[in-house]
């Protein structure tokens, strides 16, 4: 595979296109920073590969593919030296799913960490999150620093 370089920095304003991000803070002196609505276009390879996956025109839950598998264990392996089992890998739909099965894993007593802008998601979905036998002690971490008022990470 070869790397290509991206513009990442072109500027796309979303603003009046449907947004739901955009729509809901409109007016407002607010930069909407989602976890999966990016403000950027697609690199050309995303895009080429959308193209491929979605010209049979049969839409639906599908597994992992080889590829996939063998990449992900490569990158864990590369990045952070862990040699793991395929078996080990569990698929999930998507970044809110996951948090959620990661709360029911955490048990009573446990502290759980996450910025606010996914806290409300994990905090709004039925029961709350880490309810019941599997609850734990929340924290949420706003995503503007009082100080400057620009976005960070860090508690405050």
């Amino acid at each position: 595979m070869t790397e290509s370089v991206f513009d990442f920095d072109m500027i796309v304003d979303r603003r009046g296109t449907d947004s739901e991000k955009w729509n809901r803070y409109e007016g407002r002196d607010i930069i909407p920073l989602w976890v999966a609505d990016m403000d950027f276009c697609s690199p050309p390879a995303v895009i080429d590969a959308l193209r491929e996956r979605v010209s049979n025109g049969v839409f639906g839950y599908t597994h992992p593919s080889r590829e996939l598998v063998e990449a992900v264990m490569a990158h864990l392996f590369r990045d952070f030296g862990w040699e793991i089992s395929e078996e080990w890998l569990v698929w999930l739909p998507g970044l809110v799913c996951g948090l959620n099965v990661l709360c029911r894993a955490v048990g009573a007593g446990d502290r759980q960490g996450a910025s606010d802008s996914i806290g409300r998601a994990l905090d709004h979905r039925p029961g709350g999150a880490g309810t019941g036998d599997h609850a734990a002690d929340q924290t949420f971490t706003p995503l503007q620093s009082p100080q400057s008022g620009w976005p960070c990470l860090e508690p405050h």
